[in-house]
Formats: structure tokens, C-alpha cells, sequence
């Protein structure tokens, strides 16, 4: 009788910098799951902005995927998880892409929790009767954000912007030329 694992810990490398991803997944088969990440990857829409300006500079050619371990509980897997994190050392930025220590609710670093709370500075949300207008950093990285108004129950762009305070001037300038000033 063979024995079906629960889930799987897995290893994506970089070859072009040495850099190391850890995750886990239940998904079936195992492989499926670093085809999901290449998805991602190739659309320019990855949750890991490492990985991805990593993905963008050396090519998907550059990329590993390997099952390195496997377990057999939920419990076992997120320990397993944690372990490699720490045994490749993958949470450091000099040598991997984890944002996590691991585990199914792995936490945040502070670093990240920093990183994430300065990309939302600078956003904001303007509300006014019959329409609103939101600014928001598209990409932290590239400093841009993106304006867009919505009236009469549809979303339209007013464009991308160097700074907050252009994009809000924008939404001044537009929101008095529908609804008049303040």
C-alpha cells in the first residue's frame, strides 16, 4: 500500500544571483504549483516583487524548481516549511526571495511590514456625492501613481503621476469641473 503525502516543500532558485524561494503546497501535482508562480511571473504580476524583478532581469531560463521535502499533516508541512526557510537562509535579502518565516500563516518581517506600510503612504480615497476619486502607488518601487475618477458608476483613468501631490491636484481639479468647489 503506498502512502499519499499530504503536501510538499518546495525550492525555486535563481541561478543568475544564487537567490532561494521556500514554499509549500498541497496542490496536486506538486509541480503544478511552480507553474502557477511562472504564470504569474511571466504576466508581470507576482506577489513577491523580488522574485519578480529577479524573473524580469535573468529570464525564466535562470529558474530551478525542486520538491526538496515532504509531509504529512498540515502541521508537519508548516514546520518543514520554517525549517528550510532557516536552512537556506531564504528570508535573508542577500541570499532569497521569502517575505515570511513560513508556515501556512507565516508572519511578516517588520522590514516588511515597513516596506508595505510606505508603499500605501500616499494613497488615499476622495469621496463626493455621485462620484469618487482615488490616487494610489501603482508599483512602490517606480514612485507612480495612478489617478482615477469614478463617476456615474464607472471607473475611468486621469492618468499616472510623479508625486501624490499631483495626483491629488488632479482629483481637485476634476472634481471641481463635475461638481463644482467645495
Amino acid at each position: 500500500m503506498t502512502h499519499e503525502r499530504f503536501g510538499a516543500i518546495y525550492k525555486i532558485q535563481c541561478l543568475g544571483n544564487g537567490k532561494i524561494y521556500i514554499g509549500q503546497t498541497i496542490i496536486r501535482p506538486f509541480q503544478r504549483r511552480f507553474r502557477a508562480h511562472l504564470y504569474k511571473l511571466r504576466k508581470n504580476n507576482h506577489a513577491n516583487p523580488y522574485l519578480q524583478n529577479t524573473y524580469n532581469k535573468y529570464g525564466e531560463e535562470s529558474f530551478t524548481f525542486e520538491l526538496i521535502d515532504f509531509g504529512d499533516s498540515e502541521a508537519e508541512l508548516n514546520a518543514l516549511e520554517r525549517l528550510h526557510i532557516n536552512r537556506y537562509e531564504s528570508i535573508n535579502a542577500d541570499s532569497g526571495f521569502n517575505l515570511r518565516e513560513g508556515g501556512s500563516r507565516g508572519k511578516h518581517l517588520t522590514k516588511t511590514i515597513n516596506k508595505m506600510r510606505n508603499s500605501r503612504k500616499g494613497s488615499g480615497v476622495f469621496k463626493t456625492t455621485g462620484s469618487s476619486y482615488l490616487y494610489k502607488q501603482v508599483k512602490p518601487w517606480k514612485r507612480v501613481w495612478l489617478c482615477q475618477i469614478r463617476y456615474k458608476g464607472r471607473l475611468q483613468s486621469l492618468g499616472y503621476y510623479e508625486s501624490p501631490f499631483v495626483a491629488e491636484t488632479v482629483f481637485n481639479l476634476v472634481q471641481n469641473e463635475i461638481e463644482g468647489p467645495f
